[in-house]
């Protein structure tokens, strides 16, 4: 609704002649039940525009999902608009629809500007020239939209996802005429290019996997066994969770995961086995000239031992550091620097089933393997604690 006349403008960073509504301040309180998003329109919105609010957040982004954001060109009918929202998993989303509840064109990429705190500030902002857009979140330009296609209407609606109880403040919601005159507040606007990124890789959907599988034993080749998994570049997470081949009293058993080079012998193999109470290897190799050296039989609580039991091992690699985790309890900090292991660009599954040492692979068989999967790094992945 507009400011009652009464009440005086704040002071304004654009020129007052271009204010078309507000700036307005106001709380959408939730409620779950009702089916609806809560929001507030500003009807018949025809010109270039420039849009923008600040969001408070409800609550944290650990404890309750939050989102919100704007509807443009929101026309009659229901579910006839585009949409651009913000949310606690730190992405800006942006899709349309016509008539139907399915989302069409959508895309959405991860981003470091959102303030995902309880109570913190997010400063959403599009521009709209002709049928094309750019989002700000935070100053920061973070993609464009192509509002091409016709939507049937014109409406603006500021809006929150009331998926649980609360409210959602806002301030200084306000639509502006598009001016030349506010373009150099806004970095990067290029009204002639087209501003629509190529969008970036879904951080949460894999590289490769999840595979699962089985891996013969051969004791007698003289060779690791080895599932051949993805080529990568950079950083990454690993997941994997292993059967154990053996009982206590048949065998030991190890199995673990090798972060091969292109160059002959040069290598980390994180090997995993039930030796000394159960423990874990870290094992290098810089070169066919190099010796096979390594971090020898690390403690390993809370590994499962019987025949046919699984452990959950997950490898994370952010710069030269591996942070390794087996059934989620954390069990090192490994050290990718060592050894002249340059850049290793392929992630295999591996077993070292020679006899000898307890390790009776002789009894043949194999080892099961399940959602053997890996992604490229991104923090939303996995929590890595502070101190790392």
């Amino acid at each position: 609704m507009p400011r009652p006349t009464n009440t005086p403008l704040p002071p304004l960073k654009y020129d007052r002649n271009l204010l078309l509504f507000g700036p307005e301040d106001g709380v959408l309180v939730h409620d779950p039940d009702d089916g609806f998003l809560e929001g507030l329109y500003v009807s018949d919105v025809r010109v270039d525009v420039l849009i923008e609010a600040t969001f408070l957040n409800p609550y944290g982004s650990e404890s309750r999902y939050w989102e919100h954001g704007f509807l443009l060109k929101d026309g009659p009918g229901g579910y006839r608009q585009y949409w651009v929202s913000i949310d606690s998993d730190g992405r800006w989303d942006t899709y349309h629809r016509l008539g139907e509840r399915e989302a069409l064109g959508r895309h959405y990429e991860f981003s470091d500007d959102i303030d995902r705190r309880p109570g913190g500030k997010n400063h959403l902002q599009i521009v709209v020239i002709d049928e094309k857009g750019w989002v700000y979140i935070n100053g920061n330009l973070q993609g464009g939209l192509d509002l091409s296609v016709d939507t049937g209407g014109e409406d603006v609606y500021l809006f929150s996802n009331d998926e649980y109880d609360g409210e959602t403040k806002y301030e200084n919601f306000a639509v502006w005429k598009w001016d030349s005159s506010l373009a150099s507040s806004f970095s990067d606007l290029d009204p002639n290019a087209a501003p629509t990124p190529t969008p970036t890789p879904n951080p949460k959907v894999p590289i490769f996997g999840p595979v699962s599988g089985t891996i013969p034993h051969d004791s007698d080749d003289g060779f690791l066994e080895v599932f051949d998994g993805p080529n990568i570049d950079g950083d990454v997470m690993v997941e994997v969770t292993f059967f154990n081949p053996f009982a206590p009293n048949e065998s030991h058993w190890n199995y673990g995961i090798l972060f091969d080079s292109r160059l002959p012998e040069t290598y980390h193999h994180i090997e995993v086995h039930s030796l000394f109470g159960g423990s874990y290897n870290h094992w290098r190799r810089g070169g066919r000239d190099d010796k096979r050296r390594g971090r020898i039989a690390e403690d390993l609580h809370g590994l499962n031992f019987q025949k046919d039991e699984e452990n959950h091992i997950r490898l994370i690699i952010v710069g030269d550091a591996g942070h390794l985790y087996v059934n989620d309890r954390r069990a090192g900090i490994l050290n990718f620097n060592l050894g002249n292991v340059q850049n290793p660009d392929e992630i295999n599954l591996v077993i070292d089933d020679f006899d000898g040492e307890g390790f009776r692979y002789s009894l043949g068989g194999h080892t099961k393997f399940e959602d053997f999967t890996v992604w490229r790094w991104h923090p939303s992945l996995f929590e890595l604690p502070d101190d790392d």
